[in-house]
């Protein structure tokens, strides 16, 4: 399927290509913290802060109602960002992970918090928002347009920051 000129969507994986995108998978998630594998998580979309440097790790995983219906059993998607073939219907947790410039990816990330996305329009444009006990938030959302960049909004208390954000690779992160 064509939308902005982009194709977002292919609705045929050949065997080799689930178990490449299987394999990728491990390694991505063998190559976090130990505490933040396992329990149905799965890499969702990785972001590079475009103002400090920081890593923005969102990681999905279906509630246990949805199980069957989510993750990637029709076929995995092969890249990010925001993935069709999750199937994401709004249902599902997400985690985000922020890694500040210069940290090691492969420890705890300075900051985790639980959260889910909020799906509206016809164009199933989808909003994240985190959020933990503490009262901060952060949210970020789908852009649109080819030229617009995703915005990080981050608000602790009184205090609010936006950041420019854009895709990258976590693997090619680490390495």
């Amino acid at each position: 399927m064509w939308v902005y000129d982009s194709l977002t969507a292919i609705n045929y994986y050949s065997p080799q290509e689930i178990k490449l995108y299987n394999q990728l998978v491990r390694e991505e998630m063998n190559s976090l913290h130990s505490s933040l594998r396992g329990n149905g998580w799965i890499p969702f979309c990785c972001y590079e802060d475009l103002d400090n440097g920081s890593i923005v790790r969102v990681d999905i995983r279906a509630r246990e109602v949805t199980k069957k219906e989510n993750y990637h059993l029709e076929g995995p998607a092969l890249q990010y960002p925001q993935l069709q073939p999750f199937k994401v219907k709004g249902d599902e947790e997400f985690r985000i992970s922020i890694y500040p410039r210069g940290s090691k990816l492969s420890e705890k990330p300075q900051t985790s918090l639980n959260g889910f996305v909020e799906i509206s329009g016809s164009a199933n444009m989808m909003n994240y928002v985190f959020k933990d006990s503490k009262g901060m938030e952060i949210t970020f959302g789908d852009t649109s347009y080819e030229d617009d960049m995703p915005v990080l909004n981050i608000k602790k208390g009184k205090e609010e920051a936006s950041h420019k954000i854009a895709p990258c690779y976590w693997l090619d992160r680490i390495k």
